[in-house]
Order: structure tokens, then C-alpha cells, then sequence
């Protein structure tokens, strides 16, 4: 299959699978924060960014390593899987049980322990996880078929079993079973496809994949202090426990969106991620980028400008009435959403090509801004502190990559950017006149979206040619 096809293949695949399976957990989550409440919500919240902090030391960036390897050469895959799968759940039972001993000792009530602990048991789950492998084999159906798999599980469970505020720990329970039935699936699956997984702890082997994943470890790590930092320092700030989990859950409803419009970049970053990583001469590496940043700059800001505009709309009808302040936070977190597709368009190819290290200067620079913003904001804004915060992190990323990309390939890959900003711009101020004269906001939002697809036709944005460029690439 000619790149063109494949790269197109797995674009579909991803979309649907990721549209459908993101549709329904955003539905579920929906219908969760509505029953649960906020501090119920904040509480689930805070367990998954605990649990994210834990997956870091067992998964030490393998995925991204393995991946990529094997992308390269499959004849290791199960040299990988055995290695990986074994050193990680190692790991996992480790972490565990010191995590185990310091929930169990601390003065946090019997609701939020049982949470916690539940949540956590989720790193076995993802120990033997090899959703990576079908990625680096560029299977994308076998991951189509996992994510909206996991999705109806986790919504039949929240829909039939989820009835009140006392449900919480069964709400957090039902996430980590689904996790587990579908990592044990995907482990069966590659056993068929590809032969036995055996616990195997080749020290050469592993030393090697360590000081290849060295960089991307660090990448990672600082990813998700970026993602879930705001989380953490809204319980810290808070004074009571109480209020925390109020606020914790007034801003995870608020990321929810936030994440869901960030899932396009998701699926471009996946299905070119191996052609960007097969590329190698200057040529091919800036007829892949353009490419890929065309895509992601063709969808980013209409998508988080549009929420901006309706975000209050978009709020009330998600999480009721509830969850007010959210609107607001939904706002910063939007901007923030439009300065991660310009991100995503940069520090993926550097992480393909191997220089991790810039892009992980550039999370780090992003990060100290982020905890430096909820720190200096929170106090004087609440909440909507937390979403500036995150904003103002985005944006110093971008600058940092754009000098790193630029320093690389002599180029910098923002010009469609402003274009489509803005058609965006455009699109969403009409949209958002026609609701504020008093309009239908979903009559509103569809004149949206038209619009732009009107103004990019009218300009011809994407032309057949470029289309057929894909079977250059």
C-alpha cells in the first residue's frame, strides 16, 4: 500500500474509532458528573492524575520507543513486547504496593482511599498493555476496535450502574475494570498474531532501551506534569478537602471538553507518526510536515474557536447547571486547546527524528509557567486562574518549538495557521452574533462550521493537487 493510501487508511480508521469511542466516554462522563456532582467528579479526578504520575514510572517511555523501533524493524516485536511487558509489571507491583502503604496511612477519608487505591490498580492493567505494537505495525482497525470497545464498556457501566453521589468508588471501579478487559484482550490478540508472550529480562537488551528512551521518558514525564498539575494545585491551594474536590471538579469538567477538542490532533499525530519517522532527509521531512501541520491547521482553530464562542451553551447542556464556572475555564482552555495543535504540529516530528531533548526543553519551559500561573492566579481569579495558567503554558511551548523547528529545517510551518485562523475568526463571529441577536445556538453553531467550510471551498484551501501530493509523500 502506497503511503498516500496507508497515511489515508489510518487517518479513517483512527477518526472513526476515536470520534465514536471519545463520543460515548464523553457522554458517559457527562452523565457522570451530572450524578456524582462536582466533588464527586474532583475526587475521580484527582485519582486519575495520581495514577498518570504512577504509569510514569513504569512505562519509562517504552511505548513511544517500541513503537518507533519497531516501525523500523519488525522482526523485534516480541524481543520488545517480552522485555517491556516484563520490566513493567515488575515495576508496577513495586510502585503499588509503596503507594498502597502511604494511601492507607494517610488522614484522607475512607471514600477518597477507596478511589485512590482502586484507580491505581490500573498500572497492572497497563503493564501489559501493547496497543504500541498495532501503532508501530500500523494496525490501526485493531486500535479502532480497542478504544470504542472500552468506551461502551465504560458508559454501559456508568449508565446502568451509576445512580448517586454514594457511587463513586463503583464509578471509579467500572473505569478500571474496562481497562483491564481491554489490555487483556489486546494480549491475546497479539499472541495469536504474533507469537507467545514470555517473561524474559535481557539486561543488555533493556539497558539499551533505557538510554534510547531517555529523552522521551523525560518528554513524557513533563507532558503530564503539564496535563495534571492544575488538578494538584487546586487541592493544594484549596483550604479544606471539601472545596478541592469542588474545584478539582468544576475544572476536570471543563478539561473534558477540553481534551475531546484536541482529539483530531490525537488522530493526525498518530497516523503519520510512522511516515515521520521513516523520513529522514531534509526533503522528505519537509514534504511530511507540510503536510501534517496543513491537517492539523485545518481543523484546530475552527474546532477551538467555536467552542470558545458557544462554551456557555456548550457547558449548560454537557453538565448542567452545576458546573456554572466551568463556562469560563472552558474559555482559557480553549485558547490553550488552539496553541496545542501548533505544538503538536512541532514537537511530534522532533520527537520522530529523534530530538526529544527540544521538545522537552520546551515542556519544561511550559511547565514552570503553568505551576508559576495557578500559583499567582488561583488566589485572585479561582478556577479561571488555572485555565490562564494553562493557556499562557501552551503559548510559551509554541514560541520555544517554532525556534527549535525552525533551527532544524531552516523553515517555520505557520503560515497556513494564520490563514485558517482566520477563516476561523470569520466563521465564529457570525456563528456567534447570529446566537447573541438571539438566534438557535445549534442553528448558530452549524452556520458555524458551514461558513468556514464555504470560506476554505471559495479559496481553495486543499486542492486536488496537494490531495494527490499525499501519493509523492
Amino acid at each position: 500500500m502506497s503511503n498516500s493510501r496507508k497515511i489515508i487508511s489510518n487517518i479513517f480508521s483512527l477518526s472513526f474509532a476515536e470520534l465514536l469511542s471519545k463520543g460515548i466516554i464523553f457522554f458517559a462522563n457527562a452523565i457522570l458528573a451530572r450524578t456524582i456532582l462536582p466533588d464527586g467528579f474532583g475526587i475521580i479526578g484527582m485519582a486519575n492524575s495520581i495514577l498518570v504520575y504512577l504509569l510514569l514510572i513504569t512505562n519509562l517511555g517504552f511505548n513511544t520507543l517500541g513503537s518507533r523501533e519497531i516501525s523500523l524493524n519488525k522482526s523485534l516485536i516480541g524481543k520488545y513486547v517480552n522485555n517491556i511487558n516484563t520490566l513493567r509489571l515488575m515495576l508496577s507491583a513495586v510502585v503499588f504496593l509503596v503507594y498502597l502503604g502511604m494511601i492507607l496511612l494517610s488522614d484522607i477519608s475512607a471514600e477518597v482511599k477507596s478511589v485512590y487505591i482502586i484507580a491505581a490498580l490500573g498500572l497492572f492493567s497497563n503493564a501489559i498493555l501493547v496497543d504500541w505494537v498495532f501503532l508501530g505495525t500500523e494496525r490501526m482497525g485493531v486500535l479502532a476496535v480497542r478504544q470504542v470497545l472500552t468506551s461502551v464498556l465504560n458508559f454501559a457501566g456508568i449508565y446502568l450502574l451509576v445512580r448517586s453521589r454514594s457511587d463513586t468508588v463503583l464509578a471509579m471501579s467500572i473505569f478500571t475494570g474496562t481497562t483491564f478487559i481491554n489490555s487483556v484482550w489486546l494480549i491475546l490478540l497479539y499472541i495469536k498474531e504474533y507469537g507467545k508472550f514470555r517473561f524474559e529480562l535481557d539486561k543488555a537488551f533493556i539497558k539499551q532501551m533505557l538510554k534510547s528512551s531517555f529523552h522521551i521518558a523525560y518528554y513524557i514525564f513533563f507532558v503530564t506534569v503539564l496535563n495534571t498539575i492544575n488538578i494538584i494545585i487546586i487541592n493544594i491551594i484549596a483550604p479544606t478537602e471539601q472545596l478541592g474536590n469542588y474545584q478539582a471538579g468544576i475544572f476536570s469538567a471543563a478539561s473534558k471538553v477540553f481534551v475531546f477538542s484536541i482529539l483530531p490532533s490525537a488522530i493526525v499525530q498518530q497516523a503519520f507518526f510512522p511516515l515521520l519517522s521513516r523520513s529522514q532527509s531534509d526533503e522528505e521531512r519537509h514534504k511530511v510536515l507540510d503536510k501534517y501541520s496543513m491537517l492539523l491547521f485545518l481543523i484546530g482553530p475552527v474546532i477551538t474557536l467555536t467552542i470558545f464562542a458557544f462554551s456557555p451553551f456548550v457547558n449548560n447542556v454537557i453538565f448542567g447547571e452545576k458546573y456554572l464556572e466551568s463556562a469560563s475555564v472552558m474559555r482559557f482552555l480553549m485558547l490553550a486547546s488552539y496553541f496545542i495543535y501548533i505544538n503538536t504540529s512541532l514537537s511530534v516530528p522532533l520527537i520522530a527524528w529523534k530530538y526529544e531533548k527540544y521538545s522537552t526543553y520546551s515542556i519544561i519551559v511550559g511547565i514552570i509557567v503553568n505551576i508559576a500561573g495557578n500559583f499567582l492566579l488561583i488566589p485572585i481569579f479561582g478556577v479561571d486562574g488555572s485555565g490562564m495558567a494553562t493557556m499562557l503554558a501552551e503559548i510559551s511551548i509554541s514560541i520555544m518549538l517554532t525556534i527549535y523547528i525552525y533551527k532544524k529545517l531552516k523553515r517555520i510551518y505557520l503560515s497556513n495557521l494564520f490563514k485558517m485562523t482566520v477563516y476561523s475568526v470569520i466563521s465564529c463571529g457570525l456563528g456567534y452574533y447570529l446566537w447573541y441577536e438571539g438566534a438557535n445556538a445549534i442553528i448558530s453553531g452549524s452556520i458555524t462550521i458551514l461558513t468556514f467550510i464555504l470560506i476554505n471551498v471559495l479559496f481553495k484551501t486543499v486542492t486536488i493537487n496537494e490531495i494527490k501530493g499525499y501519493r509523492r509523500t
